[in-house]
């Protein structure tokens, strides 16, 4: 099952030398949002893998990767509440690329801890407040 060589990857963080066998996992990408029923632990895995994976492949840029990302957090967020915070940062620190992810906001952008996206977000609004 291709979903658990992904959950590995994030799970360990190794790719293996041979980084283009894992290319083909850009296509399973695209439908992301129907893995399996998984447990707290793999689902967070395998959002790590998959940004993990996309730090190394550019063609998951094409594939609609970034999106399924923020989609595929936001199921997590929903099933595991008290572990959102934590998997938000992870990915903010790991992510190497600028893209939307974890939250699916252009805010995102660029922001390096969960820390310093609650500090964007509340100078937005901040902003929002005294213009209204």
């Amino acid at each position: 099952m291709k979903h658990r060589r992904i959950i590995e990857i994030g799970k360990t963080g190794v790719l293996e030398d041979d980084f283009q066998s894992f290319s083909y996992l850009g296509k399973y990408m695209e439908n992301a949002r129907q893995i399996p029923i998984l447990s707290a632990e793999d689902h967070a895995d395998y959002i790590k893998g998959c940004v993990l994976l996309q730090n190394f492949f550019k063609e998951f840029e094409t594939l609609g990767g970034y999106e399924n990302i923020s989609r595929i957090f936001l199921t997590f967020k929903k099933k595991y509440p008290e572990k959102e915070k934590e998997l938000a940062d992870w990915i903010f620190q790991h992510n190497k690329r600028e893209t939307y992810a974890p939250y699916g906001s252009r805010h995102c952008v660029g922001v390096k801890s969960l820390e310093e996206y609650e500090r964007v977000m509340q100078d937005i609004n901040d902003r929002v407040k005294a213009n209204s």
